[in-house]
């Protein structure tokens, strides 16, 4: 065989193998493949019965979700930690059409140690990366440090990735003065489709930051990216959170970064903001945001006080005041998000799950379906 046909046989099994790759992205026209979000339609709405159980494990903390393509399934993790059943997540069928939700089973998840014992994990984001391997984010462990982990085909850490030392709490005569926020760390997780970069995102600012969101004030998160094949930490980014937008000041409440998933390879996503106040109950809204044009902080211990510019964001849908949906009914604790197949028609199936803190007497688990037409950025 010739130098020339090596070469041809070379780039066509290499073209082969490209479109073969799970969850890979035929590059789209326009600003570097960019895309944006045109319509977004609601399709239902699906409501669990109130203290539901599969295989002897209360259903409930449903904190993130990803989809798998090769088998047409959700996972949807837990936060439970390990006080109702040990850390786990589900795998869910949605049919898009009927708005049947199918538990279908649980995984449990261990470390080297075994499975992990009473408040020894956090687990809020999932994401799958191939047949054999799935991402996780820990919010804290029983140090309260925030954590990104790999599970191997048997669920098993395999992997912690790298973080920042800045991320880690640090206390002085028992003041924090730096780090993630108790429970305000990385509540999300995602891949771009290409699956070359990783993407978590504290729910609020870390301490040295700023403060978290008022109902005068937002908020700014930090956005941190894990490059692939090391999937060493890289890029990183500001995130504004909004201010608290709906309810009164005198009833408290928050506003933070509850998840985040990727549109495209070219830093587009979208980012579900997620509030709540006493007496109203939740706010959902999601925003397109991107990282072009904004600053790389990376490396940065604090933002404060610095020039900087951070991510776009436009508002894209509120559950609410955009679709109906009614708070403490067909909106809850929205946490999880995640794209899941094309429909025939060419939008993307969105699903969203809500955490209903293990307090099914005053909370619900909610899935959210929702068709999105996505068409290439100009």
């Amino acid at each position: 065989m010739s130098k020339r046909s090596v070469v041809l046989v070379v780039l066509v099994l290499a073209m082969l193998v490209a479109l073969a790759v799970p969850g890979a992205a035929k590059p789209a026209a326009g600003n570097g493949g960019a895309m944006t979000v045109d319509q977004v339609d609601l399709l239902g709405v699906n409501v669990l019965p109130d203290g539901s159980y599969f295989e002897g494990t209360l259903i409930g903390g449903l904190s993130g979700m990803t989809y798998d393509p090769i088998n047409d399934v959700y996972y949807v993790i837990s936060d439970d930690k390990s006080e109702f059943a040990p850390a786990r997540y589900y795998t869910v069928s949605v049919n898009p059409t009927s708005l049947g939700v199918a538990f279908e089973d649980v995984t449990f998840i261990s470390d080297h140690g075994g499975l992990y014992p009473l408040d020894g994990i956090d687990l809020e984001g999932i994401e799958w990366f191939s047949k054999n391997k799935l991402f996780v984010s820990n919010e804290r462990d029983a140090n309260g440090d925030p954590s990104v982990l790999r599970l191997n085909p048997n669920a098993r850490v395999d992997r912690l990735l790298r973080l920042p030392s800045y991320y880690t709490p640090m206390y002085d005569d028992g003041t924090q003065e730096s780090g993630v926020y108790t429970n305000l760390a990385f509540e999300s997780l995602t891949l771009t489709p290409d699956h070359r970069t990783l993407v978590t995102a504290t729910e609020s600012s870390l301490v040295q930051d700023g403060m978290y969101s008022t109902h005068s004030e937002g908020s700014n998160s930090r956005v941190l990216e894990f490059t692939a094949p090391g999937f060493q930490p890289a890029h990183e980014y500001v995130y504004p959170v909004g201010p608290i937008p709906k309810g009164v000041e005198a009833d408290g409440g928050d506003n933070g970064l509850s998840e985040m998933v990727a549109i495209d390879n070219a830093g587009t996503f979208l980012a579900m903001e997620r509030s709540y106040v006493g007496g109203y109950g939740n706010t959902i809204r999601l925003y397109e945001t991107s990282t072009a044009g904004a600053t790389d902080v990376s490396g940065w211990f604090s933002i404060e006080g610095k020039t900087y510019d951070p991510m776009s964001k436009d508002l894209v849908v509120d559950l609410e005041t955009d679709l109906g949906l009614v708070p403490g009914v067909s909106i809850d604790n929205m946490e999880g998000m995640a794209f899941g197949p094309t429909l025939p028609d060419g939008r993307r199936v969105l699903v969203l799950v809500s955490d209903d803190n293990f307090n099914p007497k005053y909370q619900n688990t909610v899935f959210i379906v929702l068709a999105v037409t996505l068409t290439p950025a100009s």
